[in-house]
């Protein structure tokens, strides 16, 4: 994983390229997907069911990704010497917003193969709050403590909704 040699200007260059290229050539990772992966062809990419139908570009993950995977790619000069393995869990977690990029237009597809290696963020956004200092130090520990209690509260309605769905269903 970290044997090709990334830093900056290349992340933000093939951002930008998987971006366009998720954007323009949405048919053709549709036929390279229907070609060579028949295993998972019936369940995630054919027919309408809800695994199959991705949120594509408009995904708010991708940039929830791509903020996270920038901020700690532009802090490299202060954290690379403090955590150990930086460099690792950069290229990780590129890696895995490219795969959420290029899939997006599958939702589970792009989901599964991304979290791979999106389990680097329990590494990075941490590493936020080492860069700061004093208020802001305090300050981050807020709002990410916001942010976490926010997504968890909002997959707490989701799992509501979902177990009320499925009562009325029986």
């Amino acid at each position: 994983m970290n044997k090709i040699n990334i830093n900056c200007r290349k992340i933000l260059l093939w951002l930008f390229f998987f971006f366009f290229s998720a954007f323009i050539c949405e048919a053709f990772i549709n036929l390279l997907l229907n070609e060579h992966l028949e295993i998972i062809k019936q369940a995630y990419i054919d027919g309408n069911s809800e695994y199959s139908k991705g949120h594509g570009l408009s995904n708010p993950m991708i940039y929830f990704q791509c903020l996270i995977l920038l901020v700690f790619t532009f802090s490299e000069k202060n954290l690379k010497d403090i955590i150990p393995y930086y460099f690792i869990f950069r290229n990780g977690y590129f890696y895995s917003t490219i795969l959420l990029i290029l899939l997006s237009p599958y939702l589970v597809l792009s989901g599964r193969t991304s979290t791979i290696f999106a389990t680097f963020e329990i590494f990075i956004i941490p590493s936020f709050i080492i860069i700061l200092s004093g208020k802001l130090r305090i300050a981050m520990y807020l709002v990410i403590g916001c942010v976490m209690i926010g997504i968890f509260f909002l997959n707490c309605l989701s799992l509501i909704d979902s177990s009320a769905t499925l009562r009325n269903l029986m």
